[in-house]
């Protein structure tokens, strides 16, 4: 017969049993999801966050008591799945709303991943790395008044109008965001922050502070003194050595002209200080330098080179930093001295009194030797009949050879 004890053990071990089977019911699993199910994956407790970027899909959801974070291609694979702290989640089901305005999910280097999560049940939103090596780094957690605006690379999370690195110290104050360039203020100078192509993510500060209570032109003889509170991009050209752009000032007088370029020279930030149209364009220029508004030929350091008088057209060829080739009227060719505002000389093609009125002409050169040049000449009339030619000619006087 059993004694009392024995009696006693196996009530327990039945007891313990009954509970365990009680609470693996009581889960709900995800069923209906269809990558989850493609990949037959059948015990998550719930998704919270589906991020879909360059072809790849971010689960965040609730696993085996964790936070649990899965990598899918573009085929619905799973490619990499991450664990992370223990994060008890049981039921009911929620409705989940997924952010889709910024990017939250954000490819780094060295296979690594960076994402700001959101742990609706208990409002928990803070940023981890994915590792390569499936462990999951947690960082800051987000307050309440924080909204993410985006991921721009390892140690910078833009949030408000703040730049934070990843232990969720500001980095940045004031920031705008437009055309992939972020602009901002490190104490009393101007930071950028912008993707290269070539080199990743690049940040520059200013060697000098930049006065932030100015005057602006607002047109004819009106001016108006601001303080600038923010700086965002006008127009912005990348070149061969960095990048610029005219910066606009968030002010009341929306309407007011440009008052200089910023230049990104490797790891240099220049202010060029010049006036300039309200809506100033940049251009790629001769030999390395930048054109403004037409006007200002800008070197890489920001020295003054030229001043114009008589604005290029985007058709010209240009030959130096103050003259360029261009087709003028009556079938002629001409050499522009845009520093003088004059035309150098002017030649009659005969070939060009063939072209119709309105048609569009290309030219191209083929051959520098000395002053001869070879030039080819493609003409495409409207009712799409076209023809080329090719020329030579001294380039100092003009003369047809």
């Amino acid at each position: 017969m059993m004694n009392r004890s024995t009696i006693l053990v196996m009530l327990l071990c039945l007891f313990t049993l009954v509970g365990c089977k009680d609470n693996e019911t009581a889960i709900v699993y995800e069923t209906n999801d269809d990558l989850l199910n493609r990949n037959n994956i059948t015990d998550v407790v719930m998704v919270f966050q589906r991020i879909e970027q360059e072809g790849e899909t971010l689960y965040y959801g609730n696993r085996k008591g964790k936070d649990w974070f899965a990598l899918f291609d573009n085929t619905g694979t799973l490619q990499d799945e991450w664990y992370g702290k223990d994060r008890y989640y049981q039921g009911p089901q929620i409705s989940v709303v997924f952010p889709t305005e910024f990017e939250f999910f954000k490819k780094l280097e060295n296979g690594m991943y960076a994402f700001v999560y959101d742990f609706r049940p208990e409002d928990i939103r803070q940023a981890v790395y994915l590792c390569n090596n499936q462990n999951v780094e947690y960082g800051f957690v987000l307050d309440d008044d924080m909204s993410i605006r985006a991921i721009l690379d390892k140690d910078r999370f833009l949030i408000n109008e703040e730049v934070y690195d990843f232990a969720g110290n500001i980095l940045v104050n004031d920031v705008r965001y437009s055309d992939g360039i972020c602009v901002g203020f490190q104490n009393d100078k101007v930071w950028v922050g912008f993707e290269d192509k070539e080199k990743g993510w690049r940040e520059v500060v200013g060697a000098e502070s930049f006065e932030r209570n100015r005057t602006v032109h607002l047109g004819y003889d009106k001016y108006e003194d601001i303080y600038v509170g923010t700086i965002y991009v006008g127009s912005s050209i990348v070149t061969d050595f960095g990048l610029a752009f005219v910066p606009r000032y968030d002010i009341s007088s929306y309407s007011h002209n440009s008052d200089g370029v910023f230049i990104i020279n490797k790891d240099k930030l220049i202010f060029y200080s010049c006036q300039m149209g309200m809506n100033a364009l940049l251009r790629n220029w001769w030999n390395g330098t930048i054109l403004a508004d037409n006007k200002y030929v800008i070197s890489q350091e920001g020295e003054s080179l030229a001043e114009l008088k008589k604005e290029p057209s985007d058709e010209d060829i240009i030959i130096s930093l103050t003259e360029g080739l261009r087709i003028g009227y009556y079938d002629n060719f001409e050499l522009v001295n845009y520093e003088e505002g004059t035309v150098t000389w002017s030649t009659d093609i005969p070939q060009l009194a063939e072209a119709d009125n309105g048609a569009r002409i290309t030219i191209t050169i083929l051959e520098k030797n000395a002053s001869i040049w070879k030039i080819n000449f493609k003409v495409v009339n409207r009712d799409g009949s076209q023809f080329s030619f090719d020329i030579s000619i001294d380039i100092e006087s003009g003369e047809l050879q």
